[in-house]
Formats: C-alpha cells, sequence, structure tokens
C-alpha cells in the first residue's frame, strides 16, 4: 500500500507529507468519535461535571480578547 502510494505520486516529499497528515487527522479524530457519541446518550449525563458548553469560538476569542480584571487594573 505504502509503495503503490510513493509510485502513484512520485515526489517522496509530497507524499510522505500528505499521508503524514491524513494519518494524523485519522488519529485525533478517530480517538474522539466515540466520546461524541457518548457526550449524545443522555444516560452519560448524570457524569457530566459542566452542564452547559461554552462553544469553542467564544472561549478562543475570549483568551485573546478577555476585557481585564478588577486585580489587573490595579496594578496599573
Amino acid at each position: 500500500m505504502w509503495a503503490a502510494w510513493y509510485a502513484y505520486m512520485q515526489n517522496d516529499v509530497l507524499a510522505t507529507g500528505i499521508m503524514s497528515f491524513a494519518m494524523h487527522e485519522i488519529v485525533y479524530f478517530g480517538r474522539s468519535f466515540p466520546w461524541m457519541i457518548i457526550d449524545r446518550l443522555p444516560y452519560f449525563n448524570r457524569y457530566k461535571i459542566q452542564s452547559v458548553r461554552i462553544s469553542l469560538y467564544y472561549s478562543f476569542l475570549l483568551s485573546f480578547f478577555k476585557p481585564p480584571s478588577t486585580s489587573e487594573t490595579n496594578l496599573l
């Protein structure tokens, strides 16, 4: 399978980069796929620590554009 991939691509560096990226994505999302299923099952809701989840986009924005707290403004 690997030899066929390298023969098809005809560029070792590009073939290795694309296959490494594809393998990384399969492993990354593959490990979280069972938890996405478990998260949808109502039986497991009793074990949740956080009942309301903040969206990833909102938490990303807060990490960069968080308003200063009162303790940070007192230092100035």
